[in-house]
């Protein structure tokens, strides 16, 4: 770029640490012999060096020197004058030099950023583009998560030791032990299911192709929903969070159900983390003839304009939600969005631009998915 730019610029300059000659005007004697104050003093006013000689940047990258500039008021100055009367100009010139040198570097400083932007936009909508960051992360996402193995290993035993204890009650089902068993029975359980899910969703980030199989799976939304809504509901007790559900679905989608999973797990998620305590979540449904929508609403922190599309980068989080929960690793909604995109969908947010007060900005994230039948 600074070469283009600086093709027909008239005096001697240095860029990219080479220095030219300028297009009107060679660099006077002084200068092939000097110790190169000007290279060491930045400045962006018109100075004087030692020698005599005039000279100041253009930009932080790009010197210009060698000229001579009335009035003379040191013997270095009159000897640079009286060998080099050719180098002679005005502040006038020098200032529409830089004027003109300013414009077209911004113009094509801008191009080149407009076309790196719409280059890294196209890439990033493709779907290619997830799987190579992942695969990109996958080294420094495998040291973050060095625990998932022993992790899954303690939350087995602990499943197994709790289902011990839930044989003891009569039922021919585990909803029919867990409707008789003792309270702290029943969070234990529950806790387990959970934190098996959570750690299911670290290892999807370490193993993304599994969400990239489309299988020929046929399964009801609403079906995944409610597990998660099951899985949840005493974390939302504790909480003490009311979770409504409006509308039905009963249509069918096809795809790969381990992706889908992700999602209202994701959703759900999210809704209990940031929902203030006594507050409601609402999950909707609404079918059409091709589609199912399903949304997911509750109180949260502000998402910012600029932060609309950012939630949904890897380990991205908003300032907000940084400071209402400081504990996150940032992965749900990318993993959420990620196997959206494998479904031929997205996940869209909204939020309303005025606070409750007391609870936050009521937030809606839903996605619609294509109805099989």
């Amino acid at each position: 770029m600074e070469k283009l730019a600086l093709t027909f610029f008239p005096f001697p300059h240095k860029v990219a640490g080479k220095r030219r000659e300028g297009f009107q005007l060679p660099a006077p004697r002084q200068c092939n012999s000097c110790d190169r104050q000007c290279e060491r003093k930045k400045t962006f006013e018109v100075k004087l060096c030692s020698y005599g000689v005039n000279y100041v940047w253009l930009d932080a990258q790009c010197l210009t020197y060698g000229f001579l500039v009335p009035p003379i008021s040191s013997a270095a100055q009159k000897k640079a004058f009286r060998e080099h009367p050719y180098n002679k100009t005005t502040l006038i010139e020098i200032h529409r030099a830089m004027s003109v040198y300013r414009s077209i570097s911004k113009e094509f400083t801008d191009e080149i950023e407009n076309r790196k932007a719409a280059l890294i936009e196209k890439y990033r909508a493709e779907k290619g583009f997830e799987k190579d960051l992942l695969e990109l992360l996958r080294p420094e996402i495998r040291r973050s998560f060095s625990y998932l193995h022993d992790y899954r290993q303690f939350i087995a035993r602990v499943r197994q030791n709790i289902n011990v204890v839930l044989d003891r009650y009569p039922g021919d089902t585990i909803e029919q032990k867990l409707s008789r068993a003792f309270p702290s029975e029943k969070a234990i359980y529950a806790s387990t299911i959970l934190m098996e899910e959570k750690l299911q969703a670290a290892y999807l980030l370490l193993n993304p192709d599994r969400m990239l199989v489309t299988d020929e799976t046929i399964f009801r939304v609403h079906g995944l929903v409610t597990k998660y809504l099951r899985i949840y509901q005493a974390s939302f007790d504790e909480k003490n969070v009311r979770v409504k559900v409006v509308g039905e679905s009963h249509g069918e989608v096809k795809g790969s159900q381990i992706a889908s999973s992700v999602i209202p797990h994701t959703l759900i998620d999210n809704a209990l983390k940031y929902a203030p305590r006594g507050s409601e979540v609402i999950v909707e449904f609404r079918e059409t003839e091709d589609r199912i929508e399903l949304s997911v609403s509750s109180y949260g922190p502000q998402i910012r304009n600029d932060e609309r599309e950012k939630i949904f980068e890897i380990f991205f989080r908003s300032d907000a939600a940084v400071k209402q929960e400081e504990e996150g690793a940032g992965f749900g909604l990318y993993l959420a969005q990620f196997a959206a995109k494998q479904l031929g969908t997205a996940i869209v947010v909204k939020q309303q631009s005025k606070k409750d007060n007391s609870r936050g900005y009521w937030t809606t994230f839903s996605i619609a998915f294509t109805r099989e039948r």
